[in-house]
């Protein structure tokens, strides 16, 4: 009997999606639909209330470590891997929705190529994207990972990158997952340190971008500091 129940349960909050979309769920409701794929049987109402009460929010469980999901009562790998998928999906999206620009030679073309990639991230990265002469997009890599706070600048790294490609112009971008876009004195000293060094090799660093958690992003030659 119990089975048919959630079975049935499970039926009616499948329709609901497809009838109505998301938008008339409880978070919780969102959550135990979720978790129907990696649990095929069974009630996941009370293990959706279990992680969010964990996690404290719907963000906060997708943000969760492998680690800390595995301690979750009910949640094995199938689920905690599926919950990771997610942010990465979601990233993944919306780069191959950003709009492409055919040169990359403003704030706002560098803003489209690098905010959706920081989409999901709780730890701090740090892309390069490397352009020819008239600032075409020649490649775009993540170079480094850090903390929820901090990332080593990998300025080795970003100068074997650009030579590697041939690179004319480089633009570099950098997120600050737990709080605003705004620079530090670091940020600020390790781009005009890694402008110099590029310069004298013949390339030219264009922009520094930081990523807020939001989603708000902050040039640093607008700045007025590169």
């Amino acid at each position: 009997m119990a089975k048919n129940c959630h079975d049935k349960h499970r039926q009616r909050l499948r329709k609901r999606f497809v009838q109505e979309g998301l938008d008339s769920f409880e978070v919780h409701n969102a959550l135990e639909l979720l978790l129907f794929n990696s649990i095929p049987r069974g009630d996941t109402n009370e293990l959706a209330h279990i992680l969010l009460d964990t996690f404290g929010s719907f963000s906060g469980v997708l943000d969760a470590d492998h680690d800390n999901l595995l301690k979750v009562k009910g949640v094995g790998e199938r689920t905690a891997t599926l919950l990771e998928l997610i942010p990465e999906l979601c990233r993944l999206y919306m780069e191959d929705k950003a709009k492409p620009h055919k040169t990359y030679n403003t704030t706002e073309a560098l803003c489209d190529l690098f905010i959706p990639k920081f989409i999901g991230r709780t730890q701090e990265c740090v892309y390069a994207a490397c352009f020819d002469n008239a600032s075409k997009l020649i490649a775009c890599q993540m170079l480094a990972k850090g903390t929820a706070d901090t990332v080593l600048f990998p300025v080795k790294e970003i100068v074997q990158f650009a030579c590697n490609r041939n690179a004319a112009n480089v633009a570099i971008a950098h997120n600050h997952p737990m709080g605003l876009c705004n620079p530090s004195s670091s940020d600020v000293t390790n781009s005009t340190d890694l402008k110099e060094t590029l310069r004298k090799i013949q390339i030219r660093l264009v922009d520094h971008i930081i990523v807020g958690k939001n989603g708000d992003a902050l040039s640093l030659v607008e700045y007025g500091v590169l």
